[in-house]
């Protein structure tokens, strides 16, 4: 789509060289233009989903400060977490497999947390939207929004959901890909609670 976008915008500029722009040449240069914004989406999309790929991958990096308020208005910090194994659930509500994995997560949340689990569910929706949602679905760890300090690592996210595990020293290690199964998760969340980490 660049080659014709560059062939059209020569011959326009040729021709505004020889009087002012023709109907035909302010026609071509606005396809011009149109079909390089069309060529740019799939590349800003793509960009993006290799960015997260790259942040998904992590291993052993500190987690970033994470400082925001849930959709009840109550603050949350991943410092207040410090030993604690913590997922970072990147959801929305518009999101099938986001819906589908929340009452998984919701058990692994509560079967768990006692052992040192923190889940933050995470969505850039408007408050009122993941109210809404909780009328239908029981989630009893915190929705959180990102009018506080979230880093753009988690809600950069061009894939949805996206999960980030944190484990007990505070570092990001990789979680499975949501392509796989649910299982897959709560083993590598098991695995990270058996590693009782520098804190001991």
């Amino acid at each position: 789509m660049v080659v014709p976008f560059v062939i059209t915008l020569l011959l326009a500029l040729g021709d505004r060289r020889r009087a002012a722009f023709s109907k035909s040449a302010k026609v071509g240069l606005t396809l011009a233009v149109l079909s390089l914004a069309l060529a740019w989406v799939p590349i800003r999309g793509a960009l993006s989903r290799q960015r997260q790929a790259t942040n998904l991958a992590l291993s052993g990096v500190k987690a970033p400060v994470l400082d925001t308020v849930d959709i009840y208005g109550k603050r949350h910090r991943l410092a207040d977490h410090d030993g604690k194994v913590v997922l970072v659930n990147v959801w929305a509500t518009w999101c099938g497999p986001c819906r589908r994995e929340m009452p998984e997560l919701e058990r692994l949340y509560q079967s768990r947390k006692d052992d040192g689990f923190m889940i933050f569910g995470l969505s850039t929706e408007e408050v009122e939207t993941q109210l809404t949602f909780t009328e239908e679905v029981t989630v009893s760890y915190p929705l959180l929004t990102i009018q506080g300090e979230v880093p753009e690592i988690f809600s950069a996210t061009a894939r949805y959901p996206a999960n980030f595990l944190i484990d007990r020293d505070g570092n990001l290690r990789p979680a499975p890909s949501v392509d796989q199964p649910f299982a897959n998760l709560e083993a590598a969340v098991d695995a990270l609670l058996a590693d009782k980490g520098a804190s001991e």
